[in-house]
């Protein structure tokens, strides 16, 4: 995108600032909300943001796309908006799970996608702070070394005051 760019110093600056912009592209399934006037509304699987999204060959497309159904799709930003790139794969709302397992599996592999969300990143900040407590509670400091044939009956006495503590049971 920068080597086009580049490569046109003509180019408008409303149409380089566009261009420039698909370098932000989010990919990955998107259950359909609704249709709105000549857009689409989804809700990404991975981020949980909303996107509104057109088509650049026109919103007959989205006639195949219902409320409930799902994508798997690429986006890229074009203004305040999004517009579909490439193929586009439909599932019907009964294939929830198949996209769900997707989601996860690109959660993993990509946790960055999961942070487009500053929700998330809040979050996950908070679950840090959280796990970080347990921890000092339960070996009364930061930092623990021990021998290592006492190590697995550490984690695992650790990992029970974990569960207890997310559970809300008294030990």
């Amino acid at each position: 995108v920068e080597q086009f760019v580049d490569s046109r110093p003509d180019l408008p600056d409303v149409e380089r600032e566009m261009v420039l912009g698909w370098r932000d592209l989010v990919q990955g399934p998107f259950e359909v909300q609704r249709k709105d006037g000549p857009a689409l509304v989804v809700q990404s699987l991975v981020d949980d943001l909303t996107y509104r999204v057109r088509s650049n060959i026109g919103r007959a497309v989205f006639k195949q796309m219902p409320s409930r159904s799902f994508i798997i799709a690429r986006l890229v930003a074009v203004g305040d908006e999004w517009m579909l790139s490439g193929p586009v794969q439909i599932l019907r709302g009964s294939e929830r799970d198949i996209a769900y397992q997707l989601a996860l599996d690109m959660s993993l592999r990509t946790p960055e996608a999961v942070f487009r969300n500053p929700d998330k990143v809040a979050l996950a900040w908070e679950h840090q702070r959280a796990d970080q407590a347990r921890f000092i509670e339960f070996f009364g400091t930061d930092l623990l070394v021990v021998p290592g044939e006492q190590a697995q009956e550490r984690i695992d006495g650790y990992y029970t005051h974990c569960r207890d503590a997310v559970l809300g049971r008294d030990r």
